[in-house]
């Protein structure tokens, strides 16, 4: 299923990070090395868009994002008509992890962020996909994203490192109406590794 949410608010100032994302972005991996927990996090990415994920190699920690378009519908009104149509829109959604040796193990904090453009905005805006081609690093969490993705990270980099018994699906943490970026964007992919 595929996420299509319209804001508009030219000039409308982000939510500051929450203390619940600030608590949730961040996860102490005990016994566990940096190479281990960075390992665990680049397979995460990459079981969440097979193929898709792309990296920014000269990144101190993980710097990824992944592009996919969808289609939105929207609604609009003709005179004293209402009218529906669809708007062909591309997508990118970026990913860090930042890592930190403490005595005992890893800590990492992980944040994403998500921009949507038109198609039409896309082609007539240099500036559009400048943006979408670009990497971020240390991405702050503005408040528009709840908690769950974060939890849902760092539950499935546990799983691979061996510190949880099982693949934390998007159908164990879904609630109603609250969309999730690991489980309702365009192309999202819920599936764990191979079993061997």
């Amino acid at each position: 299923m595929a996420l299509a949410l319209s804001v508009s608010g030219c000039g409308m100032l982000p939510k500051k990070e929450t203390p619940e994302q600030t608590a949730a972005a961040s996860r102490f991996y005990p016994g566990k090395s940096m190479d281990q927990v960075r390992a665990a996090s680049t397979e995460v990415l990459n079981l969440l868009a097979p193929g898709k994920m792309k990296y920014d190699a000269g990144a101190p920690g993980i710097a990824a994002k992944r592009q996919y378009g969808y289609v939105e519908r929207r609604m609009g009104y003709q005179g004293s008509m209402t009218t529906f149509y669809n708007v062909s829109m591309t997508a990118v959604s970026w990913y860090t992890v930042v890592f930190s040796e403490e005595a005992g193990g890893t800590r990492a904090r992980f944040a994403v962020q998500t921009r949507a453009d038109d198609q039409g905005s896309y082609w007539a805006n240099p500036a559009i996909p400048e943006i979408h081609r670009s990497f971020r690093q240390n991405l702050p969490l503005d408040g528009r994203y709840g908690v769950a993705d974060l939890k849902l990270f760092h539950d499935r980099v546990e799983y691979l490192l061996g510190l949880r018994p099982q693949w934390t699906s998007c159908s164990d943490v879904k609630e109603p109406g609250m969309p999730l970026e690991f489980c309702d964007r365009a192309g999202a992919n819920d599936v764990g590794p191979a079993q061997p």
